[in-house]
């Protein structure tokens, strides 16, 4: 909800537990206590008038599970999808190879045996030591890997996805693609709310999406590998970063940003409607094509937000939009 105490924001990372570096979704973890970490002051909702008067009906907004997107691609149902036990083991392997023979830099997010191991490599091992440890570690790392461990993985992930709530939200409501796609082609709505340090609601800790135009390594045997390398919780927050909040290039145009939560224990509604202030809404944009029954409702219930600014959109000559104060 946009309204909301401290101690309801919680940071949606699925934290790994750890069979030495496999990480296992297991539990879900707190968020930290809400802070602003953007410096935008509004973001926006298009929506089918129908839905908005629903909204402005009962001041809920909804949050819904990746499984009702309008995108498939959107949030990956599966992790590690086409790969065996014994492709990640060998990618493991050579990975631990390179990382013997030219340690990262920075180890900070490394798994705390793994980063001693290779600050002792780059300060120069022996040569006979470092033969020794690649044999070790390469044969334990590749019987670790063997067995159950990589689709006790996937079960996790997709036992996570389905509890995922996620609450998408605009940039602008200045755009005609987005009005066209999710505001019933220009007929309905575009609702602004103000994001309000004073409230503390939800849109303090929202995050844009990150448009990628090649795949995300951890989709490749390398980067799953990578992840193995990694403390816990760094590894869910890679994990959770990727699949949440990147997306195709194709779909750049929307400026979008997220903010994700977790149900708890049983819900097959696989959304939520959580309510927000009243005075955290702060726009209402009618669209060109809005009926007019349409209009005169979402009006009526507009009088029940004291800091709603309202307007009406039209398309003018220069095919651009065009917002009029709505005055009385």
């Amino acid at each position: 909800m946009l309204r909301s105490s401290k101690r309801r924001h919680r940071k949606s990372v699925p934290p790994f537990a750890s069979t030495t570096h496999v990480g296992l979704i297991q539990v879900l973890a707190p968020m930290s206590e809400s802070s602003r970490q953007h410096d935008r002051q509004h973001f926006f909702k298009y929506m089918p008038a129908e839905t908005a008067r629903k909204v402005l009906l009962t001041s809920r907004l909804r949050w819904s599970s990746p499984l009702l997107f309008n995108d498939p691609f959107d949030v990956p149902r599966d992790i590690a999808h086409g790969f065996t036990s014994a492709d990640i083991a060998r990618a493991t392997a050579d990975l631990f190879n390179q990382y013997l023979d030219a340690p990262p830099e920075d180890l900070t997010d490394f798994d705390d045996s793994l980063a001693q191991l290779f600050t002792l490599a780059r300060d120069g091992f022996p040569p006979e030591l470092r033969e020794q440890l690649r044999t070790t570690i390469v044969e334990t790392l590749t019987q670790l890997q063997s067995g159950n461990a990589l689709q006790e993985l996937r079960d996790h992930w997709k036992s996570v996805v389905p509890t995922l709530r996620i609450l998408c939200l605009a940039e602008s409501p200045n755009h005609v693609a987005m009005w066209n796609h999710y505001a019933d082609r220009y007929r309905g709505v575009v609702l602004g709310f103000k994001c309000n340090d004073a409230t503390d609601n939800f849109l303090l800790v929202a995050e844009p999406i990150e448009y990628l135009q090649a795949k995300p390594d951890v989709y490749t045997d390398h980067g799953l590998a990578k992840l193995l390398c990694l403390k816990s919780l760094a590894a869910a927050k890679a994990i959770h970063q990727i699949a949440t909040q990147s997306k195709s290039d194709d779909w750049s145009y929307e400026k979008e940003w997220r903010i994700v939560d977790y149900a708890e224990g049983s819900d097959e509604t696989q959304y939520w409607d959580r309510p927000f202030s009243a005075e955290d809404l702060s726009h209402i944009y009618l669209g060109p094509l809005v009926l007019a029954h349409d209009r005169h409702h979402i009006l009526s219930l507009a009088a029940a937000y004291p800091n709603v600014r309202i307007f009406q959109t039209s398309i003018g000559m220069d095919r651009e939009l065009h917002f009029q104060s709505h005055e009385g």
